[in-house]
């Protein structure tokens, strides 16, 4: 896989395909698609024919699950939109995946993507973009192949030119400060405070200078400063980034104080009941020092995700209001409508005697994900971006009197386009003085003052950290900070993260970062190591007193899985657990043929079957066909196990659920469902089942209808909770020489917060909240539980709040890179009466990291 690609840690840009229901077509189709995508791409597709270590070498996986971010309730197939129109660039497929559309459902907010696959019953073609195969570990054991974009958005492949993070050899802002306050130890007369003052504004001057000769250096490498500097960082980092060709980078390298040069890479999201699984419920009538229940009164927790909707009733239900400041004049620009594909143009908008100047959209209409419309500053550096469907939108303010505005599209499917009504001399500015939950934030992506939400997964982070309304989070009366690094498909980068963390770091961006958030939350995560900027970021975040949660990822089970920034080494890093004795957690089965010696079938657990006592339970078997309800009339099958053929008779699709349920009403009291073609599968009931349901391989169901023809046949079935209580999916250390993840909190089919209706078919409790999971909802938890400690403990250290919730988590017994310390008990936390001891590895002399 390409290095700069990494795994979703849910993205929303892929496409969900329902394959919950019984059908074989849409299977014979994908199943022909992927094969000759392989042979077009000369891709290296693997296919692991095993289902949670049960199948044997000569069996296939059936009916994948994508467990990306979040394992779903139901069975799916994922295909990146992009990378699928690239495959069907390559072949004439439409026929194909017209005839396969008819059989699947989409969930409503992925309607958009379905209209861009099937517009007009026509396939886009992005023949410029190509597209690899990865293998992804399925979050209940299942192995998938998942088709993806290989280009980082942040190349260009023309140039081969690629976003880049230049550290510089001074140390940051951050780390100087420390250091002098240790050596000073405890003097804390005015003379050496001054001095230390005194000694931090020199140094920061001395960044400012670095930076300026730098940056002046590189524009004469690359012979231009018209390719500004992107970000530049100063306390938890000290660098810029900027885009450089490979011959300009190995250049660069060679400039004095340039220490790293570090590669912008790809990162992805990682996704009520849960809450007292920590007892975080018991300390909320626990008291602090002020008499206030410990409900997280005056703790700040900075969600860094895809933004926040403060409109949620459980976030706040803000109105959130962008006021300028300036003098608004009326304006017209408006593109044709519609605009033309492959379309490609730049206005220029110059309004003489104006110092600032922001435009106001009417109207933007653009074909979302694929067109685009991008705001410009003179120089040409791109100020915000929009796709889809808007309107009242202001720019961000840019100085100077002019401003730039282009629209790109691709080469197919255009839309209405963009209408301009107005334009501002003079400021913005977002009103938070009106929000009782959220009461800051940045858009990131795309460089604005409102992160409101365009993709759910950071709304439902926040509702499990912090929510207060319907439904409670974990510390419901702290505030939060929303900084949107990702964008509305769930992928972000590295430099804009990195700012997102200096910005919760010194919210008011006055390099003094005493006012720093209290907590940060990252349900996000890439390729890397202890050692690379994010890492290094999130150590001196930690060092600047802000406690640092980061998911592990949900690339497990295997070793070593965990990636960046899961793996700094002063971060809390979770991993997630199912809920104790809850429907979603794994099953075990076991089915034996008591009437032919007690031959042993290979069998699997339906996902939500409902499940046996340990000894299982003995019956005749009765074959029901398909599992029709006419396959039940005329027959008896009350207190038999009923033998079910995968499939369907027609064209109409036939749910795994309706053949157990019509077994259930005609008396069965278990289900064995057989493959109609080699190899065994795992299916999903969707729900908890009132009976146990298996499946088994298609030779072994010929084998049961052979005994049927010769006489009675008893079978043992036996249905049990997996007791591994961690989540399949959850990414097992270590990161490189550290023991990793630190703890577990709940991660699977977490109800919480909805934006929107973009989780509409996993909804929970009411239409405004959705149960996904992943390590990503693990995540949030810990920081929750982190405010609980520090408003009891406001004098401890991040590491001290780290050290606390690992001395007192409940301990499985499992390897220490399999679940840390363990889950985490927030109550015993909040109620320690002493400062917890801190052991932290740092660098060890000799050991070669790799």
């Amino acid at each position: 896989m390409d290095s700069n690609i990494v795994t979703f840690i849910p993205s929303f840009t892929i496409f969900y395909i329902k394959m919950s229901f019984d059908k074989t077509p849409p299977l014979k189709s994908l199943t022909i698609l992927f094969l000759t995508v392989i042979l077009l791409l000369n891709a290296s597709a693997i296919i692991s024919d095993h289902i949670h270590g049960k199948e044997k070498s000569n069996q296939i996986v059936d009916d994948p699950i994508i467990h990306s971010n979040h394992p779903p309730k139901d069975r799916r197939y994922a295909v990146d939109e992009e990378a699928l129109s690239s495959v069907i660039a390559l072949g004439n497929y439409t026929k194909k995946i017209n005839e396969l559309f008819p059989y699947v459902h989409i969930p409503p907010k992925l309607k958009e993507i379905r209209d861009v696959l099937l517009m007009k019953h026509h396939i886009l073609s992005r023949p410029d973009k190509s597209a690899i195969y990865r293998k992804i570990r399925g979050g209940y054991g299942e192995n998938v192949i998942y088709l993806e974009n290989s280009l980082d958005k942040k190349t260009n492949t023309k140039t081969k030119e690629q976003d880049y993070i230049i550290q510089f050899t001074e140390k940051p802002l951050i780390t100087y400060r420390l250091e002098h306050e240790a050596r000073e130890g405890n003097d804390a007369s005015v003379k050496v405070a001054g001095a230390i003052t005194s000694k931090i504004e020199s140094h920061k001057r001395k960044i400012r200078e670095v930076h300026e000769e730098s940056i002046k250096k590189i524009h004469n490498i690359i012979k231009s400063d018209k390719r500004k500097v992107k970000r530049e960082f100063y306390n938890v980092f000290n660098g810029i980034s900027m885009t450089l060709s490979p011959e300009e980078l190995e250049k660069t390298k060679k400039l004095d104080h340039v220490k790293e040069i570090y590669p912008v890479t790809e990162y992805k999201i990682l996704l009520m009941d849960s809450v007292p699984l920590i007892n975080a419920d018991d300390v909320w009538i626990l008291s602090d020092g002020y008499g206030n229940n410990i409900t997280g009164i005056n703790k700040t927790i900075a969600i860094i995700d895809t933004g926040i909707d403060y409109t949620h009733t459980d976030l706040g239900n803000c109105n959130l209001t962008i006021t300028t400041e300036g003098e608004n004049e009326s304006y017209n620009l408006e593109s044709d409508h519609p605009y033309d594909n492959s379309f490609n143009y730049t206005w220029d908008i110059t309004r003489p005697g104006y110092s600032k100047i922001a435009v106001h959209f009417e109207k933007i209409d653009v074909e979302k994900g694929y067109d685009h419309v991008y705001v410009k500053n003179v120089a040409g550096d791109t100020l915000a971006s929009y796709s889809g469907n808007m309107s009242d939108v202001w720019s961000p303010s840019t100085p100077g009197d002019t401003i730039k505005i282009t629209l790109e599209s691709d080469s197919s499917i255009s839309v209405w386009g963009f209408k301009i009504d107005q334009t501002l001399n003079g400021t913005l500015n977002m009103n938070w003085d009106t929000c009782s939950k959220v009461v800051d934030g940045y858009d990131f992506v795309n460089n604005d003052l409102d992160p409101m939400d365009d993709n759910g997964h950071g709304t439902h982070c926040a509702g499990i950290a912090a929510g207060n309304g319907s439904i409670k989070g974990v510390a419901p009366n702290a505030k939060l900070y929303a900084y949107k690094v990702m964008d509305s498909s769930g992928s972000g980068y590295t430099d804009d993260i990195l700012a997102a963390i200096e910005r919760a770091a010194d919210p008011n961006q006055d390099n003094d970062t005493s006012d720093h958030v209290d907590v940060i939350s990252m349900s996000l995560g890439g390729s890397g190591d202890p050692f690379d900027a994010l890492s290094q970021a999130v150590d001196n975040a930690v060092d600047a007193g802000v406690v640092v949660v980061v998911a592990a990822g949900n690339d497990g089970p295997e070793p070593g899985t965990i990636g960046s920034p899961g793996c700094a080494r002063k971060a809390i890093t979770v991993g997630a657990i199912y809920k104790e004795n809850d429907s979603s957690m794994n099953r075990l089965s076991s089915l034996n043929v008591i009437s032919d010696n007690n031959t042993e079938l290979d069998s699997v657990a339906m996902q939500y079957s409902a499940t046996t006592n340990e000894t299982g339970i003995v019956a005749e078997l009765a074959d029901a066909g398909y599992g029709y309800p006419e396959n039940f009339s005329g027959g008896n099958y009350t207190g038999k196990i009923a033998l079910i053929k995968r499939g369907s008779v027609n064209e109409t699709g036939f749910f795994f659920y309706e053949k157990v349920e019509n077994a259930y009403d005609a008396g069965a009291i278990g289900t064995i469902i057989y493959n109609n073609m080699p190899g065994n599968f795992k299916g999903t009931l969707l729900n908890l089942s009132e009976i146990p349901a298996v499946s088994i391989s298609q030779s072994d169901g010929s084998y049961l209808l052979n005994l049927l023809g010769n006489g009675e046949v008893t079978v043992n079935l036996t249905v049990v909770v997996d007791p591994n209580i961690i989540a399949d999916f959850s990414s097992r250390g270590p990161a490189h020489i550290y023991n990793k993840p630190d703890v577990l909190a709940p991660g699977v089919m977490i109800c919480s917060a909805q934006w929107d209706d973009v989780y509409s078919d996993s909804e929970c409790y009411d239409s405004e909240h959705a149960a996904i999971s992943g390590t990503s909802m693990a995540t949030p938890h810990v920081a929750g539980a982190s405010a609980l400690i520090l408003q009891r403990h406001p004098g401890w250290t991040p590491l001290e709040v780290k050290a606390a919730l690992e001395n007192t988590a409940f301990d499985y017994g499992l390897d220490v890179n399999t679940q840390g310390a363990g889950k985490i008990d927030v109550l015993k936390a909040v109620q320690l009466n002493t400062t917890p001891p801190v052991a932290f590895i740092s660098d060890v002399v000799g050991v070669q990291y790799i």
